[in-house]
């Protein structure tokens, strides 16, 4: 359960506008949860808090907020976040490239690279992109909360963002998910270190499975699909300075 320390906040917000879910208020100047909204665990919340006033109860004290990694590696991991807020500047079309071409370093099923990138490029083309979306929930009643909730004001399909990469493949291919999906955790990786922000698109590749339209204009030939999208673009006025609790992994050991 969320709770806020009234004596460290200071009503600034950062966790109102970094909450993905619209969970979060200002009341009386400070953080408090919504009625009949859901929390989801994503703790961007703890991740925005300047004053680090926000807590789950579930956590022991000091857990929400772990000290920033000496590994650089383990650095950019941790502090990836899913940015759902773009300024609007473009991201440079070289960093793009960049970003794609050492992707082709990831690993592939017997080094194959079945998959391909389409590059929507320029605020002016995610936002017809969005509407195509759109369109394709109205006439097939696919997630009917995106034309809903976009026109309150909210696009859940590009997030605003400036450039959407979207990631295919065959249905041919050896392994048509788990490869492109692969291949743009590192492309995300790779931009993140170069200072852009991120969002994985859940939403378009969903929406393109069942319109071969939205498939053509995204240049996604026949007998291929949509497997990943990733939202592009420079960060807003929002920053993430916290890194937040997430549960150790609880593998199986085979062991002799």
């Amino acid at each position: 359960m969320f709770t806020c320390n009234g004596e460290l906040c200071v009503g600034c917000g950062s966790c109102v506008r970094a909450c993905p879910m619209g969970y979060l208020q200002l009341a009386d100047g400070k953080a408090a949860p919504r009625e009949r909204r859901r929390c989801i665990g994503c703790m961007h919340c703890v991740a925005a808090c300047p004053k680090k006033a926000v807590h789950f109860d579930e956590l022991a004290p000091g857990q929400d907020y772990l000290a920033v990694p000496d590994d650089p590696l383990e650095a950019l991991v941790k502090s990836r976040r899913s940015v759902r807020k773009f300024s609007n500047k473009l991201p440079a079309r070289e960093d793009i490239a960049w970003a794609l071409d050492t992707a082709e370093y990831a690993p592939s099923g017997k080094n194959a690279h079945e998959f391909r990138w389409t590059v929507v490029y320029g605020r002016e083309k995610t936002l017809e992109l969005t509407e195509r979306v759109l369109d394709v929930c109205r006439k097939t009643g696919q997630a009917p909360e995106l034309p809903k909730l976009y026109e309150r004001g909210t696009d859940l399909i590009c997030c605003g963002a400036p450039c959407m990469i979207v990631g295919w493949s065959p249905d041919t291919a050896l392994n048509p998910v788990v490869d492109p999906a692969v291949a743009l955790t590192t492309i995300e990786l790779l931009l993140v270190h170069r200072g852009y922000a991120t969002c994985w698109g859940g939403y378009l590749r969903q929406i393109s499975d069942v319109d071969a339209d939205l498939r053509t204009w995204l240049g996604v030939p026949e007998g291929c699909r949509v497997r990943c999208a990733l939202m592009l673009g420079c960060p807003g006025a929002e920053r993430y300075p916290n890194i937040p609790y997430r549960p150790a992994a609880q593998p199986v050991w085979i062991t002799e």
